[in-house]
Order: C-alpha cells, then structure tokens, then sequence
C-alpha cells in the first residue's frame, strides 16, 4: 500500500529581505495554485519572511480570498522601496521621538500593508491579535526574534494548546498584551538585521495600540522577578534563519501525524569567488598619525585665524552683518575642531588601555596609511563572517536538526534559492516521469535570485519579476521531485497526490516553454 498524501504541511519562510519576501510569495502562489495552501497547519516565519507570513496569515484572518492578498502583497513589493520609505518616515517624526530607523520600518509596515478595518469601519494598524483569535489561520503559527538577554529565539506564537509562551523560557510577556502590540512592530523586530538596523526595544520602541507612547507591556525574566525594564529584539535569523526549529520544537508531544516540513530557503548563497580577497598591502612610508593630527590642529587653527581676522576687517569696514557671518563660520570650525579632538582623545584613551606604557609614543609613529589598512582588513574579514560564513553555518544546523528528527524523516522538503541551478543536472526523476528538465530561463532566474543582496529594496523591475518567479519555479520543482522520491512514477500516485502532482506537472511544463 503507498504511504498516505504527505500534508498536513509545516511551512517555514527564511529571512533575507525583499529576495526572501519576493521568493516567498512566489512559492505561496504555487501552493495556492496546486491547491496545497489550505493543508498548511502551521508557519514559522523570519524577516523577510515574516513579512509575507504576517501579510498573508492577516489577510486570512479577515476571510480574504487569496487573489486579494496577492493583489495586495504583490502591489506593495511593486511600489515601495523600504530604503526610501524608511528615509521619509526617519525624517517626518510625528511621535517627536529620537530618530530610529527600525522604528521608521515599523511606521512603514503599519502604513503600507498590515491594515485592518475595524468595526467602525475605519482602517487601523492590525494587531498581533487579529491574527492570532482568526480560525481562519493555521492553527500554529509562530513569528521569530532574536532577544538580546539569553540570546534566545523569541516567538510570537500560538499553537493548539495552552502551553506556548510569548517569548522563551528566559524572557516571556502576558499573551493579553501580546495581542494587542502592534503587529508591524513584530514583523519589524524580526527582520532587524544586525548593522543595518539597531534593536529593537520591547515594549520602549513598540507604538500602543492607541497610537500614542508605549504599549502596556511587562516583561518577565525567569529567575529575576525583580528585574525590570525592556529587552531588546533583533533578526529573528540569528538564532535561527530557516525557522525550522520553532515547528520541530511545537510537533513535539502532541502526538500529532507528521506532516511535510516545507521550507523555503532565500538564505544568501555563499559568493562564487570566494569568502574573502586580502586588500593590496599599504605602501611603505607615509604620514604618520601624530603629524596628521599636528597638520589638521593647524589647519584648523589657521581657518579659525583667518575667518576671525576677515571678521575684524569687515567690522572695521562697517558692515556688520559679514561680520557676524565670519564669526560664526569660525565658530562652527571651531566645534568641529573640538568634536574631533573629543573623538580622538577617546580612541586615544581606549588604545592606552590595551597598549603597555612603554610603547605610548611608538602609537603616533604609525602611517596614517597603515593605520586605514589596518581597519580595512578587518572590515573586509568581518563582512563576509557576518553575511556569509555565519548564514551558511546556522543554515547547516539547521538541516541536520530537520534530517536528524525522526518524526518527519523522508518529509523534508527545501526549495532552496541557490539549490536549483546546480540540481538542474540532477533533475532525471522528473525527466524520466516526461517532465522538461530546468531550461535556461528558469535557471537564470534562480540565479539572478540567488545573486541579490539583503536589501530592502529592488534593483529594477526585471529583478523583482525574477526572483518571484524564481520561487514559484523552485517551489514546484522540489515538490514534484519529492512526490516522484516518494510514490514513484505519475501511475503509482495515489488519487490525493496525483490529483497535486497533475497541477504541479502543468505549471511546471509552461514554466519552461512546454
């Protein structure tokens, strides 16, 4: 007897920015299509995924058809650059806060996309609570963060049972007042990638419900029960970028039948020439450090000079407004003189603390070029360990703690960004079932995917197109290269999954020409 259709589904929706929301929305296009959305039980999102996972759970909690919510989601990926949102919300304050550019993100989810309309029939900022006391969601769903105190995956979850916390088991908050945070400040605290964004404050840098001040919110941390004051939230992808282990974690002990573990992967593929290119050597001699900051006192001195001098001249000449012009000059380069100093000094006095006393001096003997050297390896090295090194390792746990789980062996499914152009040699499943194999077009796609940065933004229009259209290819090629591992040939499929396997089969065929 074959084994029975492998859905219920778990999906889990990676991070990467607007390559992951895009490659998202495409695979969901493909699971609604092939109609397998519906078998979806339960979602784990991260950044960029949490985007298109919030969009799209919100939009069936308020019993939207899909075509609404891709109308939607597609508009907003169409006709907003977050860069230049972010830059607009960061300089239109109208809370009069200190700018933020998180904060600013948040504003422009809120604005943007994760909108309700209430009873009253105006629209407002959806709440996490919208989504999670819908039926019409999956019953388990869970948006991940990354907390600053434990260094723990912090969940914004529900689940069938009663058990699941908002948080960790370090750091957790009431579900009454989970539910009513603003549910864009979650999608914002997720996606809060280290060096482009600062943390996140729970609840300092959350917007009340009400749309004034903080929301009313007490976090607790195990252990300390006097301990008060926020925590701080970041990228939901640096404890866990796949998301995989939040649904590996709620299947545990509720006897629940194994579904397919579904995972779409837009983590960033490592580059093809290599991690890291040493910068040329500095060239021997050079200023030294000491002589340029002589130089720059100097020069600063010497402007200050000659502004107050001209100021005296033209006060002389009775014409005060210059005057007070040049004084003013002087003054702001007088400021900045003090700043730098105040910046230096305070490098300055850092070095001392790691330098033995005996070599002090040797410090501003060093080249200012060696000195730009120095930090520009170090700057060059630590990119590629952050964005590549690092998202290729926790991607690797990831997996072996997905294969290595019992429960869902031989239900693992990745439709991975930059998997597809190399497995395209592999495809002899599908081509022995009288599937096309991967044609050029569709492999460009995934590579032009594969290719784009973390970003908040598009490149051009054909980008946007072709990552989107990457995910819906990808989607349907894992999923019908798993049915044929599974069930063996089209004639061997049980009613269920051949019906699936049928509109699978379809898509596919016109993705690539035939």
């Amino acid at each position: 007897m074959p084994p029975a259709p492998p859905w219920p589904i778990d999906l889990a929706l990676s991070g990467g920015g607007f390559r992951a929301a895009g490659f998202h929305f495409g695979g969901i296009q493909v699971l609604h299509e092939v109609g397998l959305l519906p078998h979806v039980r339960a979602i784990s999102t991260v950044s960029g995924g949490t985007l298109v996972g919030a969009a799209w759970t919100l939009s069936l909690a308020q019993g939207e058809p899909f075509e609404t919510f891709s109308d939607r989601f597609g508009a907003f990926l169409t006709r907003n650059n977050l860069a230049n949102c972010t830059l607009l919300a960061l300089l239109d304050r109208p809370d009069g806060r200190e700018p933020s550019l998180i904060r600013a993100v948040a504003r422009v989810y809120a604005e943007k996309l994760l909108r309700v309309r209430g009873a009253d029939g105006k629209e407002r900022p959806a709440r996490l609570g919208d989504v999670f006391g819908a039926e019409q969601a999956p019953p388990t769903i869970c948006f991940n963060t990354t907390e600053l105190y434990s260094g723990t995956d912090f969940r914004f979850q529900r689940g069938p049972g009663s058990g699941l916390v908002i948080g960790n088991g370090d750091v957790s908050i009431p579900r009454d007042q989970a539910e009513g945070l603003r549910l864009a400040d979650i999608v914002a605290a997720s996606s809060c990638f280290p060096g482009g964004f600062e943390p996140l404050l729970l609840p300092d840098d959350f917007v009340a419900p009400e749309g004034a001040g903080a929301p009313p919110v007490t976090v607790r941390f195990a252990g300390h029960p006097d301990r008060r004051g926020p925590v701080a939230l970041m990228d939901g992808g640096i404890y866990d970028n796949q998301g995989t282990e939040s649904l590996l974690l709620d299947r545990a002990g509720t006897g629940d039948p194994p579904g397919l573990l579904l995972v779409s992967d837009a983590s960033p593929a490592p580059p093809p020439e290599g991690f890291y290119e040493p910068p040329p050597p500095p060239r021997i001699g050079g200023m030294s450090v000491g002589m340029a900051v002589i130089l720059a006192s100097f020069a600063l001195l010497t402007v200050i000079f000659v502004l107050l001098a001209q100021a005296t001249w033209v006060a002389m000449q009775g014409n005060t407004t210059y005057a007070a012009i040049d004084v003013g000059l002087a003054a702001i380069v007088a400021l900045i003189g003090v700043g730098g100093a105040y910046t230096l000094n305070g490098f300055y006095r850092l070095v001392l603390d790691h330098v033995p006393p005996a070599h002090h001096t040797r410090l501003g003997m060093l080249g200012v070029n060696h000195v730009l050297h120095f930090l520009r390896v170090r700057l060059r090295s630590l990119a590629p360990l952050t964005t590549d090194i690092f998202v290729k390792r926790i991607r690797r746990l990831s997996y072996a703690h997905a294969w290595q789980d019992e429960r869902v062996a031989g239900k693992v499914v990745a439709s991975l960004v930059d998997d597809l152009p190399d497995r395209a040699r592999d495809a002899a499943r599908l081509v022995a079932a009288g599937l096309p194999a991967p044609t050029d077009v569709v492999r460009r796609d995934l590579d032009v995917a594969a290719r784009m940065d973390t970003t908040l933004w598009w490149d051009n229009a054909l980008q946007r197109e072709a990552v989107i259209r990457a995910g819906r290819d990808s989607m349907c090629f894992n999923l019908l290269d798993h049915l044929l591992e599974r069930y063996g040939g089209p004639a061997d499929h049980p009613p269920e999954v051949a019906e699936v396997f049928g509109k699978l089969a379809e898509r596919w065929r016109a993705a690539n020409g035939g």
